[in-house]
């Protein structure tokens, strides 16, 4: 629905700062964490694809909701499909990128809640994304 690739580069704890590095080595700007532990943002260099790229630390809740939610979508196809139309309907209404978030939040954590994503860190994504 958004013309953004999301770039996750998963390394071990160890690696985030020669991952960083790397990222800063080819044009790519640091915006830190955000509010979301163990996931470093950057903003990519002028004349990138439209991008959201992190490093993100192997086995926090941010990736393994990713993978959560790319794995459930993929194999429920009444989830997959309610979950596009809400980011359709979403793309169609708003520009606003915080909107955007905030109006998919719902769906997401019921797809993360039938993938066994526990209530603690469904909390955890709810805060995170009704920022």
């Amino acid at each position: 629905a958004k013309p953004i690739l999301d770039i996750d580069i998963v390394v071990e704890r160890a690696h985030v700062a020669a991952a960083s590095a790397a990222l800063e080595a080819a044009g790519y700007a640091p915006l830190g964490e955000m509010g979301i532990v163990d996931r470093w943002a950057f903003r990519a260099p002028d004349g990138a694809v439209r991008q959201n790229t992190y490093v993100v630390v192997e086995g926090s809740l941010c990736i393994r909701d990713h993978r959560a939610l790319r794995d459930t979508l993929r194999a429920d196809d009444a989830l997959r499909d309610e979950y596009a139309a809400v980011k359709l309907a979403l793309a169609e209404q708003t520009d606003d990128i915080e909107a955007y978030i905030d109006g998919k939040t719902d769906v997401i954590l019921k797809v993360l809640a039938q993938a066994g994503i526990a209530q603690h860190e469904l909390d955890e994504l709810e805060r995170i994304n009704r920022r």
